[in-house]
């Protein structure tokens, strides 16, 4: 039997994320709680290994991993729209958005170790003028 050795906290610090993103997985089944200690969560190294699998998107479908592109965790947000906040400025549905990814015409892109979908802000202030213009004229 293999002991449990990792806290959450533990394991977010070796991965380089948040723990909410590990409690996350445990929530949706992508990682398995080894040995629970009153509230603390406990992982074996298989577990691990299984994070460290999920943080390099190996836990993606290979459709989402080759539509998005990763940006390190260090790429400053700020220049980057949530895919609601884009859909909401252009004017179309979340899933017009990742039919645009699909066409070629958006490039969307993840954080490491997340799900959301995040696009550059200039691409999509480009979009809602062509968008804008196109009505206005």
């Amino acid at each position: 039997m293999v002991l449990p050795v990792t806290t959450v906290q533990e394991l977010a610090a070796l991965l380089g994320c948040d723990h909410y993103r590990i409690h996350d997985w445990v929530a949706q089944g992508k990682l398995a709680v080894s040995m629970r200690i009153g509230r603390m969560l406990l992982f074996d190294e298989s577990q691990v290994e299984r994070a460290k699998g999920l943080i390099r998107g190996e836990g993606m479908t290979k459709r989402t991993a080759e539509l998005y592109q990763r940006l390190p965790n260090s790429t400053p947000t700020t220049a980057y729209v949530a895919k609601r906040d884009a859909a909401a400025l252009v004017g179309v549905d979340e899933a017009t958005l990742v039919r645009w990814v699909k066409a070629g015409k958006l490039a969307g892109y993840t954080l490491q170790g997340r799900d959301r979908v995040l696009f550059a802000r200039t691409d999509v202030d480009r979009l809602a003028s062509e968008r804008h213009g196109g009505r206005a004229a």
